[in-house]
């Protein structure tokens, strides 16, 4: 029997590049971004995502459903992966993450995506996978999985009305006096007047935010734009006076403070910070050297070889109100974000990294182009008989 070519067209369907996802990136953060000769451990980056494919669906978008996280109105089809397939399973091939802020209509993400090691000589290169109807939950994983468990606090200072704390530790603090800005290193920041004008936590025994013995990091962002007495930014307790650790821009210099067994030490940096720019600082002390940074440079260091009172354990956490306790408030005039407080001790290259991470962003994070668009791939095949 002769076998003849029929003009009989078979359909084949290949799947999605994305999955059961419609859309999709594929982007890039550079290595030149992380600082020193070693790769960073349970490192969580800062990105941001934006453009009219991260709006709603219905504000012209393709992120289909919402959810609520931490707080926030969040995105719910929405995910990182390390395939295109977009099917990882959460927290070891596909990433913890935590939206910070999602904005419907403008379409832009932040989000915070770890803890992961971030290489010092490859680029990190997620895939980005959203657009399913189908999926209306979170897909980030729980609260604090996004973080590195040594941190006690991180507050993004996005909301005015009460600092949601990322943390599994959910500490809550009160608000006094303090109102939002939209001029934040990340979305929104706290504003303070000075005097009087705080976020505080009532001094609790098991409060997270103590932090007994050594190593200790915190670290905030801050604009000043005007000065009170001490300036405390964040502290647990009355710096000077029965306190566990304090951060301040006494001076207009960072100064880290902590009380221990054999008193109360404080490190001022050289630095001295201008009105109206952002600065981020940092102080930290392991258990022979305290250290203050400026924008991730180290501006002092001195031997202070102590351990932490441990009678301070019951005094109150907080941001911008850092003699409290006096019957006083001793807070800044100006903006605070990004506030982070680690019972460990952060190196040198991890804090110049974090600060390349939010200052320079842009410099370092290439979102490329969106793919997919739902629709299956077809090819024409001819059929032999």
């Amino acid at each position: 029997m002769r076998r003849k070519l029929l003009p009989l067209l078979l359909l084949a369907l290949s799947a999605p590049a994305w999955g059961a996802y419609a859309y999709g990136y594929h982007p890039t953060l550079s290595y030149t971004m992380v600082s020193g000769p070693s790769d960073l451990l349970n490192y969580t980056v800062y990105v941001q995502l934006s453009g009219t494919a991260f709006k709603s669906y219905i504000n012209g978008g393709h992120i289909r459903n919402s959810t609520t996280f931490n707080g926030q109105t969040v995105p719910a089809d929405f995910q990182f992966d390390t395939s295109s397939a977009c099917n990882g399973s959460l927290g070891s091939t596909r990433p913890y993450f935590e939206v910070e802020s999602w904005d419907q209509v403008t379409g832009i993400i932040n989000a915070h995506v770890g803890p992961m090691t971030l290489s010092h000589t490859t680029s990190w290169q997620p895939y980005v996978c959203y657009g399913d109807v189908g999926v209306t939950t979170y897909q980030g994983g729980t609260q604090g999985q996004a973080w590195d468990p040594s941190f006690v606090f991180i507050s993004h200072l996005a909301s005015a009305t009460s600092p949601i704390d990322s943390t599994s530790n959910s500490a809550s603090l009160s608000n006094t006096g303090a109102t939002n800005s939209s001029s934040g290193m990340i979305d929104g920041a706290a504003s303070f007047i000075g005097s009087w004008s705080y976020y505080i936590q009532d001094a609790s025994a098991s409060d997270a935010t103590n932090v007994t013995g050594y190593p200790i990091t915190v670290e905030a962002w801050v604009n000043k734009s005007g000065s009170a007495n001490s300036d405390a930014v964040v502290s647990k307790g009355y710096y000077n006076t029965g306190g566990q650790y304090g951060l301040l821009t006494f001076g207009n210099k960072v100064t880290f403070s902590t009380n221990a067994d054999s008193g109360y030490q404080y490190l001022t940096g050289a630095t001295t910070l201008s009105y109206g720019t952002w600065y981020y600082l940092a102080g930290t002390q392991n258990f022979t050297n305290k250290y203050v940074y400026v924008n991730g440079v180290n501006v002092g260091t001195n031997a202070f070889p102590q351990n932490m009172s441990l009678s301070a354990q019951t005094t109150h956490f907080s941001i911008n109100a850092g003699s409290f306790a006096a019957g006083y408030s001793d807070g800044m005039q100006g903006l605070i974000d990004e506030v982070r407080v680690s019972n460990v001790q952060r190196s040198a290259d991890w804090l110049l990294t974090t600060y390349r991470n939010i200052a320079s962003v842009g410099t370092y994070w290439a979102l490329g182009s969106e793919s997919g668009g739902g629709a299956a791939n077809v090819t024409l095949t001819p059929i032999i008989m």
